[in-house]
């Protein structure tokens, strides 16, 4: 409505400039004086949680980058997370111990806007995912086809170990990756599961190797 979008022009205004810790304050203050919460939370989620997730999914962009490193290089097969996996929820992290250093925020706006971020930031994660998953299995189909018909020309033995090799690296890396992003989703106090968390569920089932998409176990070995 007409009040609500003046409302969110004016807050956007106001905390453009404002540090985590100040804005903190001010939205704790415009929560206690307004009588409505669940729409003060939802232009809270919008403005001061749009940019935590925006600083988040930023950092998805070095899902792309598992290609590079491994596709062609040699390198052996993973056995850890990527580096970049642990920040990639440090902004909502660092946010959540900023309102609960000042106890200025209450602690289910807190928990409204943490859900809501992680849920987007999941979201994303598996799209990117998917979409890295689909090219390096375009791309090793295409590679495959190529060797087979250089083998057919020369008449030589086929060996496509290498280049199935690479996918699995790949795919190995991604998964290590999404078991690590689910700690640090646990670490943030959300539980991880098929019903509390169906978006990352879904992330899971997107990168585990078959025979362990059914049951997410982020402790058990690769």
């Amino acid at each position: 409505d007409k009040v609500g979008t003046e409302v969110r022009r004016a807050m956007a205004a106001a905390m453009a400039e404002l540090s985590g810790e100040v804005a903190g304050l001010a939205f704790a203050a415009v929560e206690e004086a307004v009588g409505d919460v669940r729409g003060v939370s939802e232009i809270i989620k919008e403005i001061l949680g749009g940019d935590v997730l925006q600083q988040c999914t930023d950092l998805l962009k070095h899902v792309r980058g598992i290609t590079a490193t491994y596709r062609m290089t040699n390198r052996p097969m993973p056995s850890r997370p990527s580096h970049y996996v642990s920040g990639i929820l440090r902004p909502l992290g660092e946010l959540q111990q900023t309102f609960r250093k000042q106890a200025s925020v209450s602690e289910e706006l807190m928990t409204d806007l943490r859900d809501h971020v992680a849920k987007e930031v999941t979201v994303k994660y598996a799209e990117t995912a998917g979409d890295l998953l689909k090219t390096v299995h375009q791309t090793e189909s295409s590679l495959k086809r190529l060797k087979e018909r250089q083998v057919q020309a020369t008449g030589g033995n086929q060996d496509t170990e290498a280049a199935a090799s690479d996918a699995d690296k790949i795919c190995l890396q991604l998964f290590l990756d999404v078991k690590e992003f689910g700690k640090q989703l646990q670490k943030l106090g959300i539980a991880v599961g098929h019903e509390s968390t169906p978006e990352y569920a879904h992330l899971w089932q997107t990168v585990a190797p078959e025979g362990k998409k059914d049951a997410i176990d982020l402790l058990g070995t690769n």
